[in-house]
C-alpha cells in the first residue's frame, strides 16, 4: 500500500462531520453560545481567509509553519 495521500483528500485535520456527530456538535455550540451571551459576551465572526502578509505579521508569525495555504493565481488579461 502506498503512503502517498490521495490528491482528493482534505488537508490534515479537516474532515466532514456526519450525523449524529454533527447534531451533537451543533447542540453543544448552541448551549455554549447561550452561556456566553448570559455572561455578557457578544459573537464575533472573523474572516474565513486572510492574506498571508496580514496573518503572519507580529505575533502571528509563530503560526507560519502550522498554517494551510491556498494560492490564488494572478489574473491575466
Amino acid at each position: 500500500m502506498s503512503d502517498i495521500p490521495h490528491p482528493a483528500l482534505l488537508p490534515t485535520g479537516i474532515h466532514d462531520l456526519l450525523p449524529p456527530e454533527a447534531e451533537i456538535e451543533a447542540a453543544i455550540v448552541s448551549a455554549s453560545d447561550g452561556d456566553m451571551t448570559a455572561h455578557g459576551y457578544e459573537r464575533v465572526k472573523p474572516p474565513l481567509v486572510e492574506f498571508e502578509e496580514t496573518l503572519f505579521s507580529g505575533a502571528g508569525a509563530a503560526m507560519a509553519t502550522a498554517t494551510f495555504r491556498m494560492m490564488d493565481p494572478p489574473r491575466t488579461a
